[in-house]
């Protein structure tokens, strides 16, 4: 066996551990409530929150800027 014999074990494993991770965290995943037609049209109405604004913003900014680097 070569040097690196313990390569392909070791990736194995990282690679079973991961979908394991996956697997867990999609069943562990909140389901999202199905909505009326009325409560989803109020929704739709809703302004939009201040800090979901200024999340909002940061996105585009951020974007901007690693676009421009």
């Amino acid at each position: 066996m070569s040097a690196q014999g313990w390569l392909v074990p070791a990736f194995g494993t990282v690679i079973v551990l991961a979908a394991v991770f996956v697997v867990h965290l999609v069943r562990a995943w909140p389901r999202v409530p199905q909505l009326t037609s009325e409560e989803a049209a109020d929704m739709a109405d809703a302004p939009m929150p201040s800090l979901q604004k200024r999340a909002l913003w940061g996105l585009i900014i951020g974007t901007t800027a690693l676009v421009a680097i």
